[in-house]
């Protein structure tokens, strides 16, 4: 069921006994501390996204895609699907920093600051594809929706209802709101699940292409 700010926020001063003491900016707060939380606990594949970037002789680095939130995986596009090293694997950077200047098809990578290290240096021009998470957009307007599943809006009132609870110290309600918050997600599948069984998710990744 699909929900909005607004009616998340309803449901929170509903739940907590009607009290009237919580500002409009403090429940908009407790919906985005719990959203986030949630994308935290569940994978969302909403927020799955992809960028495909070109390398040059020489490319030692690429820019961390904007909005990332964190990196899934980086393949080389270029490399046979057959082949081992399409996919890079992850490493530490002071490891690659350790390594003496090679160049050829990078097999490895690794993230320092806003930069993924390549190693080996590229040789030549590949496509170097990264999948990663986006930012959790936050919810600003009172028509507001969750980019993530509808399924799973309810979850973030519940964790809400918890938040809002535990900030007014009412342990009793923040332990029946956390325990509705529980049950609910490990009783709903995930959107890996769902899409194993043939049910589309929110919406299709989407790829952006540099350089």
């Amino acid at each position: 069921m699909e929900l909005t700010l607004s009616q998340m926020m309803s449901m929170i001063t509903t739940f907590n006994q009607g009290r009237l003491d919580y500002t409009t900016s403090e429940l908009s707060l407790y919906c985005n501390i719990a959203l986030t939380e949630l994308c935290d606990r569940v994978e969302m594949q909403s927020l799955d996204s992809t960028t495909v970037s070109s390398t040059t002789s020489g490319t030692s680095s690429l820019t961390i895609p904007t909005g990332c939130r964190f990196i899934t995986s980086i393949s080389n596009l270029s490399v046979g699907p057959s082949t081992l090293e399409r996919t890079l694997a992850p490493t530490d950077w002071a490891e690659v920093d350790s390594r003496e200047t090679q160049v050829g098809a990078p097999i490895k990578y690794a993230l320092y600051r806003d930069q993924i290290l390549l190693w080996p240096s590229a040789d030549s021009a590949y496509s170097i594809q990264v999948r990663f998470q986006e930012q959790v957009p936050v919810l600003t307007s009172s028509t507001s929706t969750a980019r993530v599943d509808a399924k799973w809006h309810p979850a973030v009132a519940f964790r809400a209802m918890a938040l809002a609870a535990g900030a007014r110290n009412d342990l009793e309600q923040e332990g029946v709101a956390q325990a509705r918050y529980m049950s609910f997600v490990q009783s709903v599948p995930t959107d890996m699940a769902d899409k194993q069984r043939g049910r589309p998710s929110l919406r299709p990744a989407w790829t952006r292409r540099n350089g």
